[in-house]
């Protein structure tokens, strides 16, 4: 994982179908640094992390990889629905 760089293309194979990603950002961040690993905005990411520094006992942080949706099936936000109904 920690040598992907900037550009790198992710494929996943799921049942609902094929994906592409393409990594745009890679950092190291705390344990602790919930921003990394939590997504807010409506945009499809895939967010790839790993512990951090390699070969230590205690790590304290992760490297990770963000990469933004190049191709693959639209997911579908129910919770519009979900919220008209309980109205």
């Amino acid at each position: 994982l920690q040598l992907m760089k900037v550009g790198d293309r992710v494929y996943i194979e799921t049942e609902y179908g094929s994906y592409v990603y393409e990594v745009y950002e890679t950092a190291i961040f705390s344990i602790y640094d919930y921003e990394y690993v939590m997504n807010y905005d409506k945009e499809e990411k895939l967010t790839l992390y790993t512990c951090h520094p390699r070969g230590t006992a205690f790590r304290t942080e992760r490297f990770g990889v963000f990469c933004k949706k190049i191709s693959g099936p639209e997911w579908i936000d129910l919770s519009a629905d979900t919220e008209k109904e309980d109205s």
